[in-house]
C-alpha cells in the first residue's frame, strides 16, 4: 500500500516543537525522515484506518516472537516450573501491551484470533505447572518414605 506524502513550501522553515497529537508515531530507526529533501523529525497517523496496516505488521511481528519464545520455553525441560511462570508472564505483558498501546487500531477479528491462540498456549503452561508440581510432590513424597 503506497501513501502520497505532500510537503508544502511554508513547512521548509518550520521549527520542532513538540506538539502532542493523538495518534500513531511512526518509529524511525535515526528519529528522522528524509522527505523531499527535508528532515521530518515525527510522523503521527491520526487516521486508524490508515494506520491499521503498520500497528498489524508491528503487532504480528511481536506476536510470532512471542510464539516461538512460548514454545520453546514450555517443550524446556525445567523441573521447577519457572519456565512456565514465565511463558505465563509474557503472555500477559503481550495482552497488556496489545490492550494499552494498539487495540483501537486492531480490528476485533485480528485480537480474537490472537487471544485464542495465546489462550491455549496458556493452558498449556498452566497444565504443564502443575503437571511439575504434582511431580515434586510425588517425588518429596517417596523421599520421605
Amino acid at each position: 500500500m503506497k501513501y502520497k506524502l505532500n510537503i508544502k513550501n511554508s513547512l521548509k522553515g518550520f521549527t520542532k516543537n513538540k506538539i502532542n497529537i493523538k495518534g500513531y508515531k511512526l518509529p524511525s530507526k535515526n528519529n528522522c525522515f528524509i522527505i523531499q529533501n527535508s528532515n521530518i523529525y515525527n510522523i503521527v497517523i491520526i487516521k486508524k484506518r490508515l494506520a491499521h496496516p503498520f500497528i498489524y505488521k508491528v503487532v504480528h511481528k511481536k506476536y510470532l516472537k512471542l510464539i516461538g519464545t512460548i514454545t520453546e520455553l514450555l517443550t524446556s525441560e525445567d523441573d521447577t516450573g519457572a519456565s512456565c511462570r514465565e511463558a505465563l508472564n509474557q503472555i500477559e505483558r503481550f495482552k497488556a501491551e496489545v490492550k494499552g498501546k494498539y487495540r483501537e487500531y486492531l480490528g476485533k477479528e485480528e485480537l480474537k484470533e490472537m487471544a485464542k491462540k495465546l489462550k491455549i498456549l496458556q493452558k498449556q503452561a498452566k497444565l504443564k505447572e502443575i503437571e511439575i508440581y504434582e511431580n515434586q510432590i510425588t517425588f518429596s513424597a517417596k523421599r520421605t518414605r
